[in-house]
């Protein structure tokens, strides 16, 4: 919540631009194992969650998401 919030509050005067839904990985057609690129490219780790083989989050409360500013 607090990393959108931060980074629609920073585009919300760009008013060619929205910000889309929250995708997470496991839901939808997102599949679970997309976590795994998901972690390399915001190094997850250095957060304190890991991922396991299976791709699920340790700790088990970790949540992960996706979005997006698109044009409008």
């Amino acid at each position: 919540d607090w990393v959108h919030q931060q980074a629609w509050t920073e585009y919300a005067d760009d008013s060619q631009l929205v910000h889309t839904p929250r995708f997470s990985p496991g839901y939808g057609d997102l599949s679970l194992s997309s976590q795994h690129t998901l972690f390399e490219m915001c190094d997850a780790a250095q957060l304190g969650i890991q991922l396991n083989a299976d791709s699920l989050m340790t700790p088990k409360k970790s949540v992960s998401a996706l979005f997006g500013l698109k044009a409008r």
